[in-house]
This record gives C-alpha cells, sequence and structure tokens, in this order.
C-alpha cells in the first residue's frame, strides 16, 4: 500500500476495483446494485463486532453511513488503511491484486443470469451463461441481449429498462393450449404466463388462433388487436427515393432542405427513416442567411450609458436617509435603463465595464453604513444634550397664593383675631 499511493482523485477509481472483485463474489448484482444485507451479514460472520471495535473500523449506523458505505459508494473522503485492508481480507485479496485490477465492472454483471419466464422448467435459476451486447440505433444505448437456452425466450436490457423480444417457443405452446381452453378466462391466461391480458391477446394474434375466443367470457368480438407490422426495406424502392431525391435537387439547387421536402414531403420521410446517414450527406448545403439590419447603434448606446454611469453612482451616494448598495441593478434604475442593462448586457462592454467598477463591494457598503449610523448617533446625542440645557434655565420665582394675604381695597386694617 505505501508502494501505490492513493490520491483524492484515485478514489473512484479504488472503488471500482473493489466492485470489481465483489461482483466475482456476487456482492453485486447484475444491474451494478450492492447486496447489503449480504454482505454485511457475512462481513459480521467473518470479523467479530468486539474486533472491529479494538481496530478502530466499527460498523455504526447500519442502515446506510458506515466505512464500509463510504468506500464501496461515492467516496468523498479517505479511510484508514486498517479499514481497507480489511476489505482486502473479506474479498480475499492481497494490496497487489486490488492494484493490479485494470478490468472494467461488466455492464450487467458477471453471469450466469437468471430466466424469469414463467413457464420455464429453470425459471429463476442461473441458466444464462452469454450475453449477446449491442448499440441502439436511436438511443446510442448499449444493449444486452440474454437467450435462455431451456425455454428460448430472448430478453433485452439496458441500463434502466428491459423488455422481451421474443417469448420462445415453449411460452407460445403453453399459450396456444390455454387458449384453446374454454373453461378459464383470459386474465387467468395472464396471471398464468405473468403477462398482461392485451399481451395475451396479441401473441393469439400472431399465433393465428381463434377470434373470438370460446370460453366463460367471449373475447375479441371485433376480432384480434391490431399490430404493428415491421416494414422490411425494399431496395427497389429505396433507390427509386435516393434518384428522386437527387433529381430533385438538380432541378431546384436553389432551394433548402426544407423547401424541398415542402415539395416531396413522402420522399423526404422515406429516406429519414429509412436510410439518415445517407441522407445527411446528400442534403442541400446550409446556405448562410443575409444578416438583418440593425436598427440600434450599440455601439453608440454603448458609449451614452457607460459615461451615465458615474453620475448615477454620485447620485445615489447623495442620498439622504439610510444608505441603500450601490448594485448594478440600483445604477439601472438610476440611469433609467434597466432592463436594456438585463437584456443586452452584452452588445454594451464598455457600460459592463463601467458598472463592474462602479457597484458597490459588501466591505464597503458595511463601512458605508457603520458611518452612517454613528453620524445619526451622533446628532441625537447632540439634540439630547441641547434638550437637557434648555431645561436647567433659571426661571422668575412664583409666590404662593395660599401663603399671601389679600390687600384691603379700602387701606382698613382687619383684624381676625379681634373679630
Amino acid at each position: 500500500m505505501l508502494e501505490n499511493p492513493i490520491h483524492g482523485t484515485d478514489l473512484g477509481v479504488l472503488k471500482e476495483q473493489y466492485l470489481v472483485h465483489a461482483t466475482k463474489l456476487g456482492y453485486v448484482t447484475s444491474s451494478g446494485r450492492i447486496r447489503w444485507k449480504k454482505l454485511l451479514q457475512e462481513f459480521d460472520f467473518r470479523f467479530s463486532a468486539k474486533f472491529l471495535e479494538l481496530l478502530q473500523a466499527p460498523l455504526l449506523g447500519r442502515k446506510s453511513d458506515h466505512w464500509l458505505a463510504r468506500i464501496l459508494r461515492n467516496p468523498r473522503a479517505v479511510q484508514a488503511p486498517i479499514r481497507h485492508l480489511l476489505l482486502m481480507d473479506f474479498l480475499g485479496i492481497t494490496s497487489e491484486v486490488l492494484f493490479r485490477t485494470k478490468a472494467p465492472l461488466p455492464l450487467f454483471g458477471v453471469g450466469p443470469w437468471k430466466c424469469d419466464n414463467s413457464v420455464c422448467p429453470d425459471c429463476g435459476g442461473p441458466k444464462i451463461t452469454t450475453v449477446e451486447y449491442m448499440v441502439s440505433p436511436e438511443h446510442g444505448e448499449s444493449i444486452g441481449e440474454f437467450t435462455c437456452p431451456t425455454c428460448g425466450q430472448v430478453k433485452c436490457r439496458t441500463i434502466q429498462t428491459g423488455w422481451v423480444r421474443d417469448r420462445g417457443p415453449l411460452w407460445n405452446s403453453e399459450l396456444e393450449r390455454l387458449w384453446n381452453d374454454a373453461k378459464i378466462s383470459v386474465r387467468y391466461i395472464g396471471r398464468k404466463l405473468a403477462a398482461d391480458s392485451l399481451t395475451v391477446k396479441r401473441h393469439a394474434a400472431k399465433l393465428g388462433l381463434q377470434f373470438p375466443r370460446k370460453g366463460i367470457r367471449v373475447s375479441g368480438k371485433n376480432g384480434p388487436p391490431r399490430i404493428a407490422k415491421k416494414i422490411h426495406r425494399d431496395e427497389s424502392i429505396l433507390k427509386r427515393r435516393q434518384t428522386e431525391w437527387l433529381d430533385l435537387q438538380s432541378e431546384n439547387h436553389m432551394l433548402s432542405t426544407t423547401d424541398l421536402r415542402n415539395l416531396a414531403p413522402a420522399c423526404y420521410a422515406y429516406l429519414y427513416r429509412n436510410c439518415r446517414e445517407w441522407f445527411k450527406t446528400h442534403c442541400p448545403i446550409k446556405v448562410c442567411r443575409v444578416p438583418p439590419i440593425q436598427r440600434v447603434n450599440w455601439q453608440t448606446r454603448d458609449l451614452e450609458l457607460s459615461q451615465q454611469v458615474a453620475p448615477a453612482r454620485k447620485l445615489l451616494l447623495q442620498e439622504v436617509g439610510r444608505p441603500h448598495r450601490i448594485s448594478i441593478a440600483a445604477l439601472g434604475r438610476q440611469t433609467h435603463a434597466l432592463g436594456l442593462i438585463q437584456k443586452h448586457l452584452p452588445k454594451l462592454p464598455l457600460t459592463g465595464a463601467s458598472l463592474a467598477a462602479a457597484q458597490e463591494s459588501k466591505p464597503h457598503f458595511a463601512r458605508r453604513c457603520k458611518l452612517w449610523k454613528a453620524r445619526r448617533d451622533a446628532m441625537n446625542d447632540q439634540h439630547h444634550v441641547g434638550t437637557l440645557q434648555s431645561l436647567h434655565v433659571q426661571k422668575p420665582e412664583m409666590t404662593n397664593p395660599r401663603t399671601t394675604q389679600p390687600e384691603n381695597p379700602f387701606g382698613i386694617a382687619v383684624k381676625l383675631r379681634q373679630i
């Protein structure tokens, strides 16, 4: 391990090397999924929990979050070397064998594969030993074709989906036997053959069985269902269509592919479906259209807008009240050209450079907010001090009306005690 250091970018390659050996031991399905239940059970049987705890490699969070999952799934962090040694020992390999592993993981796993035909004597058993690989001409995906040697069923699979191309002679003979039995229904036949009722009817129509079928419920009163027939390409028709397309081009050498399609839609559709590669090489060369007349002089408009950015920034800085960040949107609103900037900024390089230089960064805006707040607090403190000073000014003394005696308007001293 010391002679083969693993960098952070090589963790995915290391995972694939582990999965190659795990697939050989049956811990990975044909679709590439890990059989975690089986793997963890046998790992526990191999190493005890106390032993793993002594090596600081306990399997905590058994459902999804443990170090085995971090190695065999998408590895994002480096694991301790002792954990890699435990996994190598469990898979029965050494570090030299692991680092020498160059074979990529098979697309559908390592065989043999199981047959899922319900009428096959070996249904569910690993009897398919070979797979034929091909590439889809429509989507470019890899397709695997699995043929059961016992029942003859041919099944195709991709990474995501699968379908049956041919049910096999054993399935067809069983369908014919059940179809002629008037005591059972079509739904029962579908359950018996693991197929839908409409699928049963279509295959019965392909085999030429009786319609309507005699049984508990009369099915197929309107005849057999429609079956899409395979179109076999006729070489004579193909040559005739190719000659027609070439003659059409020679007669109308100034027209484009779309115009020729409008003149001969049937010829276009036939060649496009049956020989697309030939059709692409024998289409008219695309003509460069005349560029449209530009009604707007973008250079002049760019120059005018770029000269308005600096005054707009100055006006935004002089606004009274709480400050607002000088962003591109704020500058666009100030210059009354926000829509133009948002939609056509690639056509305005000078304006874009001016906006990038004039917009305010977050640290600068934070400092400006702190400065504004400090000035506001200072003004509030000064106003508060002025109010207090005005309250401490001396006022004239006021006499208490209760302690003063009213004067006698007639100048006569009134002695209350004598009265």
